[in-house]
């Protein structure tokens, strides 16, 4: 959250959600999910319109939610 300003970015956290070590990314029509354990590598790309329109909507009621 430091590096925000400087790279352009604001973060929002979820208290319940902080521990989940699993990073989602959304485009129009793709989800990549990316486990973020170097020791336990793991990633899974969903290249479906529906679903990414569905993971953004959820992404935006859960950042409404966070705190800044």
């Amino acid at each position: 959250m430091g590096e925000d300003k400087k790279e352009f970015r604001e973060t929002r956290i979820l208290p319940e959600l902080s521990k989940i070590k699993v990073n989602e990314y959304i485009t129009d029509n793709l989800v990549a999910i990316l486990g973020s354990k170097a020791e336990e590598p793991v990633g899974i790309i969903i290249r479906h319109k529906d679903f990414a329109q569905l993971q953004k909507q959820l992404f935006e009621r859960v950042w409404k939610l966070a705190k800044k």
